[in-house]
Parts: structure tokens; sequence; C-alpha cells
């Protein structure tokens, strides 16, 4: 805005006015409502654009709003099926847990299972068979051992 001390000279004031939307009437030549109609007409164009301008602001709103919503659903079932599968996960490494601490209780049991069978065989065999017994030659005896006689 022009201050007083700027104030366009009165040839440059008209001069611009033309340019706007003609020069009002001078003082005294008839009424102040002449052309008028013209710059009213001029501005209602103009609020007519800026109508559909806004019009068109708010489809692009809309737009965004639908693609917003759309994109917080994708993400929300996305999280939904990171946290379903982590639950998963977590429900099968407790079963792997388990079974592999298991692990060493079976092998003490198989080892204790081995033990005890190894010692009936030879507890058996012992019991259906005389011993043999192997005679090992004395340092300086050139023969070799005879079997045992039964």
């Amino acid at each position: 805005m022009l201050t007083p001390r700027h104030r366009p000279s009165d040839a440059a004031g008209r001069e611009r006015a033309s340019v706007v939307g003609g020069a009002l009437p001078p003082a005294g030549s008839g009424g102040t409502y002449d052309g008028m109609e013209d710059r009213i007409a001029k501005l209602e164009d103009g609020f007519a654009r800026l109508e559909t301008g806004m019009a068109r602001l708010e489809g692009a709103v809309e737009g965004v709003r639908h693609s917003q919503s759309m994109t917080l659903g994708a993400v929300g079932i996305l999280a939904a099926l990171a946290i379903g599968f982590g639950v998963y996960m977590l429900q099968r490494l407790d079963t792997l847990t388990g079974q592999v601490n298991a692990i060493p209780d079976q092998i003490n049991s198989n080892m204790r299972d081995i033990t005890k069978t190894l010692a009936e065989s030879i507890t058996a065999a012992r019991a259906s068979q005389p011993p043999t017994v192997i005679v090992v030659p004395g340092p300086g005896s050139g023969s070799l051992p005879t079997s045992p006689q039964k």
C-alpha cells in the first residue's frame, strides 16, 4: 500500500486506474455507479474462478484423504501380520527350546540302557561258558604256550 508521501501523481493514478478497470468519472460528472456493472462482473468472474479452484483443491484433498486411509489400512494389516508371525515364531521357539533341553536327558537314558544291556550280556556270557585262561610265557622260555586242557 502506498503511503501519503509516495502517492503517485494524479496522471499516474488515472493511468493505473484505466489499466485496472477503467478510470473513475471525475467529480460532478454523473453518478459514481457508472461502469460498476463491469467491475462487478469482473469480480464475480474472479470469484467463480476462485470457487472452481477451491472445488478442485477440495477434490484433491479428498483424494489424499482416501489414499491416506488406504495406506494406513495397509500398514495396519501388515503390522497385524508381523505381530501374528512374531507370536507364532515365539511359540515355535519355546517348543524347540523344550525339545533341545530334553536331549541331554534322552542321551543319559540311552547310555544307561546301553550300559545295562552290555552288563547283562557280559554276565550271561560268563555264566554259560567257563572262563578262558591264556598262559603268557615268561621271559626266557622259548616255547609257545599250549592251549588249555579241557
